[in-house]
């Protein structure tokens, strides 16, 4: 943290169905997860990526996936407590489905 800027970086791994391509419908193997969105707890923009046309398809085998974002930040108006909520969005037994984690971060 400098001042009141938060540095972050974000990475995920675990596994999760095959995907479909809404473009050819080819059932394929995402490297990443659906996508991921962070929420700084600020009521700022949530920053966030995805893989675009891909559709999951709950009832093919599992594979393995990772995510990692680059280093990234984040600059808080004010300081205060705040809640830092990371979504993580993947396809699993029955569909797209979400895992998130939490942390608090005071900003001086």
């Amino acid at each position: 943290m400098n001042g009141r800027t938060l540095s972050y970086t974000y990475s995920a791994s675990g596994k999760q169905h095959l995907y479909r391509s809404q473009l050819n419908n080819a059932v394929i193997a995402a490297p990443n997860s659906r996508g991921v969105t962070i929420d700084f707890g600020d009521g700022s923009d949530m920053d966030g990526a995805d893989l675009g046309a891909l559709q999951c398809a709950p009832k093919s085998p599992l594979a393995a996936f990772a995510d990692t974002l680059p280093t990234q930040s984040h600059t808080y108006a004010a300081a205060g407590t705040y809640t830092v909520t990371t979504t993580t969005y993947f396809c699993g037994d029955s569909g797209p489905v979400s895992k998130s984690s939490t942390q608090k971060v005071t900003i001086n």
